[in-house]
């Protein structure tokens, strides 16, 4: 038997997922499922839907999985993770493999839907050259993007170490009362001492 491969970054946080949170794997497989019986666009609209709600639940599961390990979830991680979750989509051995825990690296989505009964026309554009707006707007929303899910992942992060700071600064403000409180009765012995003295 051959030596297990240690699984990439991107998979072993997608593993971790399916290891401690197999309800949400669960929910995107049954969306697959949905998808590839849909016979009409409104059942195909819906089940993208929930996929796509499915989908965005296990990324943020792993991301947190991710940095409480120490690890990045963002950027380049995260694409990958959601190229895995869409070939797992069209692909049934990474669908497998990410309902088990045991994916290796990063999985490419196959062209289509593997036994799909419902298929619509690909649009096609009126005239047979590339629309550059197009293509420039598109570039421009995928950076947009990935500039958002850069500063969510950051804020997160914030987050996290603000939580950590918080609950130090409460300890020593509890730390604090309690050295007030521990030199108050001192002060009040000391000064019953000093009014024995006085009297004598």
């Amino acid at each position: 038997m051959g030596k297990l491969r240690k699984p990439t970054t991107d998979a072993w946080g997608l593993n971790q997922v399916a290891r401690r949170q197999s309800d949400l794997i669960d929910a995107l497989v049954e969306s697959h499922d949905a998808l590839r019986q849909a016979g009409d666009v409104e059942s195909m609209r819906s089940a993208s839907e929930s996929r796509q709600r499915a989908l965005e639940a296990v990324l943020a599961a792993a991301s947190v999985i991710l940095e409480e390990a120490g690890r990045s979830s963002g950027g380049p991680v995260r694409d990958r993770m959601s190229r895995t979750l869409l070939a797992a989509a069209t692909d049934a051995t990474t669908e497998d493999s990410l309902v088990s825990g045991t994916l290796e690296r990063t999985a490419e989505m196959a062209a289509q839907w593997p036994g799909s009964t419902f298929s619509t026309p690909s649009p096609r554009p009126s005239s047979p050259e590339p629309d550059p707006d197009r293509e420039d707007r598109i570039r421009e929303l995928e950076g947009r993007a990935r500039d958002l899910r850069d500063q969510a992942d950051a804020a997160r992060k914030r987050a996290f170490e603000a939580r950590q700071e918080l609950e130090a600064a409460r300890r020593a403000v509890e730390e604090a009362d309690e050295a007030a409180r521990l030199a108050e009765r001192a002060a009040k012995e000391v000064e019953k001492e000093l009014k024995t003295v006085q009297r004598r």
